[in-house]
């Protein structure tokens, strides 16, 4: 696990720009080299039930899991009240799960750009046969 080795907000501010690249790349893109390579993935998302002893994890679930953590850390705030409305103050605030609260939003962030690209083309990306576990 990458992340025992490395701060996980180190992690999502180099995940950021990767994932708007896949936005731009693949998500954005309406050439179908870039869709069948979607298409051809098994990365992005589980399809059907898994035999292996060890489930691999999906773009989708890495998503999801960024997801509930920041809103965990978000809750955990105990001066919340002096972050509403000013979400740069998030930056380089640090908690037990990382140094910078705001990096960890500018991810989320950039997950909701990526999800909004691939939800918005659910039927473009997914086949009839994928749509029950591409869902998060």
């Amino acid at each position: 696990n990458i992340e025992a080795h490395a701060a996980p907000d180190a992690l999502r501010f180099v995940q950021t720009p990767w994932i708007g690249i896949l936005v731009d790349a693949f998500l954005l893109n309406n050439d179908s080299q870039a869709i069948g390579q979607l298409h051809a993935s098994d990365d992005i998302f589980q399809r059907g039930t898994t035999s292996q002893k060890k489930s691999p994890i999906y773009l989708t679930q890495l998503f999801a899991s960024s997801m509930e953590k920041l809103v965990a850390r978000l809750q955990a705030i105990s001066d919340a009240e002096e972050y509403a409305g000013n979400p740069e103050l998030l930056d380089g605030h640090s908690d037990g799960d990382g140094d910078d609260i705001g990096c960890h939003l500018q991810h989320v962030a950039e997950i909701i750009k990526a999800c909004n690209a691939f939800y918005s083309r659910f039927d473009t990306f997914v086949t009839p046969d994928m749509t029950d576990t591409a869902k998060i």
